[in-house]
């Protein structure tokens, strides 16, 4: 059984990461009917998060979903909340963030090949540092208007906590 901190970094690998089939949440031992429901409802939401330029109607579907989608906006929120308030991301231990490290770190040493003086501007932990908690603004910024379009008294709450 994973605890709650273990399901929100199992959900922010699926939410970002295109060949994931595994669901966030344990799947009921009595009612295998919701699982379908629940893929598809992560699917939806990680094609807003994802989306570079948003033309397909991502947001829309994520509304569509109202309520049910809920529970996977409350873990998003708590994830990138609980990152963005570190002083460093050093030791991230959320699978995802960390192949986000690595591809920021890549770019940083293709980067610094190119142009000899990006490496004396900005070190290589401060560029990673930047490009994962740009991600995770994105990621917290698109729930907030997600959960402020479904605009459901239970989606309201979840902004106010």
């Amino acid at each position: 059984m994973l605890n709650h901190l273990q399901k929100s970094f199992l959900l922010l690998v699926m939410l970002t990461s295109t060949a994931c089939t595994v669901l966030a949440q344990d799947p009921p031992s009595t009612d295998r009917t919701t699982q379908p429901q629940e893929f598809s409802n992560n699917h939806v939401l990680r094609a807003w998060l994802n989306c570079e330029e948003c033309q397909e109607g991502q947001l829309e579907q994520v509304v569509q979903l109202g309520n049910s989608i809920l529970p996977q906006l409350e873990q998003v929120w708590g994830v990138t909340s609980k990152y963005l308030a570190q002083d460093s991301l050093v030791g991230v231990d959320a699978f995802q963030l960390k192949y986000m490290a690595r591809r920021a770190s890549e770019s940083y040493a293709a980067l610094s090949e190119m142009n000899p003086e990006f490496r004396e501007r900005i070190d290589e932990q401060r560029y990673v540092d930047t490009v994962l908690r740009r991600l995770l603004h994105r990621y917290q910024s698109r729930a907030t208007i997600a959960l402020q379009q479904i605009g459901t008294v239970e989606a309201k709450a979840v902004l106010a906590e």
